[in-house]
Parts: structure tokens; C-alpha cells; sequence
């Protein structure tokens, strides 16, 4: 018999009649969560649990006043925003919710963290929330946001280097954010993932500026740029 509703032998489909199954013989619906991939590449599809809920991009358009940004998908933790409009020259800004939603840095320059007030003003469960500060928000130019999802804004104290540090880790992603204050020596710092990170940003936030430090596995633990 058949009904409207039947799945495949994991779960997946939605078909007439059930497909045949038996033993390691499935006929299974053409769908990446079929797909033999591990999971921490390509998730088992929940509600939360899938590619475009770690990461994802909007495009906007200024209003120069206040405004909701939605659509996003998920509440984002690290939000890198750019103005796109030609004849500009607003800078890029990085906010993140370790280090609180006015604190912003630019990826264009070596100086400390700034307090745009004005700037990013909420983290929403669908995206985020702006000011009229000309760099997020200014009335009739357009504007790129790349949003990464970590652990909705609550931290943990990580104690597995020399150095304790203030970690929001997204395990399934590989992505974390961490905070520290430095102590002029040679330390370790725990990062919160389970294995290896590839890529690693450093900005110092205090004190005089200092040049960004990017360092990626392709290169080597004693390479930067």
C-alpha cells in the first residue's frame, strides 16, 4: 500500500510508496544528506545543522537612519561589513559578539578597537540590527555583510594553553573566535576546536596599533602576512 508521506531507508524523500530496502541494498532520494561524506562537511540537514547556518551573505541599501537587516538564517557571531557603492571610500568593519556589538575594527588599518556606537547595534536571531554610521549605514549606498555563526554569543573560559583564553567555538564549522590578553612570552592558547585550525586572524585591541596577522596552514607555522 502506499501513502502520501513514505521516506527512504534514512529518512529522507518524500515519496508515494516507500523505496525498497534490504540489507545494504537502498534505494535512497538524490539528496546531499545521501551523499558519504563525513559530517562535520556535509551535515545530517536539521534545522541548524547545514552549511548555510554557519556561514551565509546579505546585500542591503543604507537608509542613513536605523534599520533591521534579516534574512540571514541564523544569529550571526562575527559580521564583516563593506560598503559596495563606486565613489566611496567607507571602511571595512569587523564586529563580533566576544568582544560586544559596538566594538569594531577595520580590516584596512592597523589601529586599536574603535566604539561605533552607531554602528552594529544588535545581534538578531535573523541577522542584525544598524545605526546611521556612514560605514554600516549611510542613506542610498549599498552594502555587503559576510556573517560567520559561532555559539550565539555565549563564551567559555579555555584553560588548555598557557594563556587562558575567552573562546566561542562552532565545532561543526571549525570556526571560533577567541579573545586573550597577551604576556610578552613565548604561550599556547587553546582555540576550542576539535582539531587543527587552518586559518587564524590576529588583531591586537588594545594599546597602539599594530598590523593584522594572518597565518594559514599552506604556509607554515613560521609564515604570516
Amino acid at each position: 500500500s502506499g501513502s502520501a508521506n513514505a521516506t527512504d531507508a534514512n529518512g529522507f524523500g518524500n515519496f508515494y510508496y516507500t523505496p525498497p530496502s534490504s540489507g545494504d541494498t537502498k534505494f535512497l532520494a538524490l539528496c546531499s544528506a545521501n551523499l558519504p561524506i563525513s559530517d562535520d562537511i556535509d551535515p545530517a540537514q536539521t534545522d541548524d545543522d547545514y552549511p548555510g547556518k554557519q556561514f551565509n551573505v546579505v546585500t542591503y541599501t543604507g537608509n542613513g537612519s536605523t534599520q533591521s537587516i534579516t534574512g540571514l538564517g541564523f544569529k550571526p557571531d562575527l559580521i564583516w561589513i563593506k560598503e559596495r557603492s563606486s565613489g566611496t571610500s567607507a571602511n571595512h568593519k569587523l564586529v563580533d559578539s566576544n568582544r560586544g556589538v559596538h566594538k569594531a575594527f577595520e580590516s584596512n588599518s592597523s589601529g586599536v578597537e574603535g566604539d561605533d556606537t552607531s554602528g552594529v547595534t544588535a545581534f538578531g536571531t535573523d541577522g542584525f540590527s544598524l545605526g546611521s554610521d556612514a560605514n554600516y549605514n549611510q542613506s542610498s549606498q549599498t552594502y555587503v555583510a559576510w556573517c560567520w555563526r559561532a555559539n550565539g554569543g555565549t563564551t567559555a573560559s579555555n584553560g588548555n594553553g598557557s594563556i587562558t583564553t575567552t573562546v566561542q567555538a562552532n565545532t561543526k564549522a571549525g570556526f571560533s573566535i577567541i579573545t586573550y590578553t597577551g604576556t610578552g612570552s613565548n604561550a599556547t592558547i587553546g582555540h576550542g576546536l576539535s582539531a587543527k585550525p587552518d586559518f587564524i586572524i590576529f588583531k591586537r585591541r588594545s594599546g597602539g596599533g599594530e598590523n593584522w596577522q594572518v597565518y594559514h596552514s599552506s604556509l607554515g607555522a613560521t609564515k604570516y602576512l
